[in-house]
C-alpha cells in the first residue's frame, strides 16, 4: 500500500489552481470603460441584443450560435443577481448604454472557464500518469502566457480550449473502454466544442485515431472507419446543429462568414506577394510564410507557449507514441 502524500503535496493542486485563477482574474478591466479597446467583444455583445426579445438568429456567424447563447445566458444570470441588490436596466438596454459592464462580466466568464481548464488538465493528467504528471501539466497550463492572455478576453478561444481538453479526455476513455455510449458522448463533446469555435472540427482527426486504437481487430481493416466512428461523427454533427441551428437556417450569412474566414487565412498580405522568376520552391515558401498558420508556428507557439514547451512538444509526442498501452 502506497504512503499517503504529505499535506504540502496534497495542497499543491490547490496552490496551482489558485495561482491560475489569480493570473486570469487579475486586471480584467484593462482598457475599460473604452468598449472598443477590443472590438470583437463589443461586436459580439451587440449581436446578442435580440435574444431576450425572442430573435434567436444573431445575424452574425463569426462565432457559432452556441457561444453567443452561452454568453447571453451568463450575462443575464449576472444581471439577475445584480437586480437582487440594486435596480438594473434590461439586457438590451445594457447593450445600448452600459456595454463596458457587460464586457467585464463576460471577461470574468472567460477567466472562470480558463481556470476550470487547469483543473480539468490536472484531473486528466493525474488519471493518465499519476500525481506528478497531473501537477506538471496543470502548472504548465496555469502559467501559459497565451492561455492567460486569452482568459482576459470575451472571446471563444478559452472555451474552445476547455472543449478540446474535455473531448480528448473522453476519447481516451473510449480507447480504454470502446462502445457505442462512449463514442456518442465523445461525439457530443466534439459537437459542443464546435459550438464554441468552428475549428474544433479538427477533433474528428484524433477521434478517428481513437476509434482505430479501440478497434478489436488488427491489420489494415481497422483503418477503415467503423460504425463507432460514424456514430461519433453523427453525434458531433447533431450536437453542433441543434445548438447552432442558424448555421443552416441562415445560409447566406454563413456563406459570407466563410468567405471572410477564407480571405483572412489564405489571402496574401499587402506587399508580400511572391515575386515572379524566383522559382516554384521559393514561391511556395513565400506563400506559406504569408499565411496565418506560419505566423502561429513561428510566433504563437514560440512566444505564446514558450521556447522550452515548443521544443519539448515534438519530443513528448514521440515519447507518447512509444507507450501504446497508454492511450492518453
Amino acid at each position: 500500500m502506497s504512503a499517503r502524500p504529505s499535506l504540502p503535496v496534497r495542497l499543491l493542486p490547490v496552490v496551482i489552481v489558485a495561482a491560475a485563477a489569480a493570473l486570469r482574474f487579475w486586471a480584467l478591466g484593462q482598457g475599460l470603460p473604452l468598449a472598443m479597446n477590443r472590438p470583437d467583444e463589443s461586436e459580439l455583445l451587440e449581436h446578442t441584443a435580440g435574444f431576450s426579445s425572442g430573435d434567436w438568429n444573431p445575424h452574425w456567424m463569426i462565432y457559432p450560435n452556441l457561444y453567443l447563447y452561452v454568453v447571453w445566458g451568463w450575462e443575464e444570470l449576472v444581471l439577475a443577481l445584480r437586480r437582487a441588490i440594486v435596480p438594473a436596466p434590461s439586457y438590451s438596454a445594457m447593450v445600448g448604454s452600459r456595454l463596458p459592464d457587460l464586457i467585464l462580466w463576460g471577461r470574468a466568464f472567460s477567466a472562470a472557464i480558463g481556470t476550470a481548464t487547469v483543473v480539468l488538465v490536472w484531473v486528466i493528467g493525474r488519471r493518465a500518469g499519476g500525481r506528478t504528471l497531473g501537477l506538471v501539466a496543470a502548472a504548465l497550463l496555469a502559467a501559459n502566457f497565451l492561455h492567460v492572455r486569452d482568459s482576459h478576453a470575451l472571446k471563444s478561444d478559452v472555451v474552445l480550449a476547455f472543449g478540446v481538453t474535455a473531448s480528448v479526455g473522453l476519447l481516451v476513455r473510449y480507447v480504454e473502454r470502446p462502445g457505442r455510449t462512449a463514442a456518442t458522448v465523445a461525439g457530443v463533446a466534439i459537437g459542443l466544442s464546435m459550438g464554441a469555435k468552428y475549428t474544433a472540427i479538427v477533433l474528428l482527426v484524433p477521434a478517428y485515431v481513437a476509434v482505430v486504437l479501440g478497434a478489436p481487430g488488427r491489420g489494415w481493416r481497422r483503418l477503415v472507419p467503423g460504425a463507432d466512428f460514424v456514430l461519433l461523427a453523427a453525434a458531433a454533427a447533431t450536437a453542433f446543429l441543434v445548438t447552432s441551428p442558424f448555421t443552416l437556417l441562415d445560409l447566406p450569412e454563413m456563406r459570407r462568414t466563410v468567405a471572410i474566414h477564407f480571405m483572412s487565412q489564405f489571402q496574401s498580405r499587402v506587399g508580400t506577394a511572391a515575386q515572379p522568376g524566383r522559382g516554384w520552391v521559393k514561391g511556395l515558401g513565400s506563400v506559406l510564410a504569408q499565411r496565418a498558420a506560419a505566423y502561429h508556428v513561428t510566433v504563437s507557439l514560440r512566444h505564446g507557449c514558450g521556447v522550452l514547451v515548443a521544443l519539448a512538444t515534438p519530443l513528448a509526442l514521440l515519447a507518447a507514441l512509444r507507450r501504446s498501452r497508454q492511450p492518453a
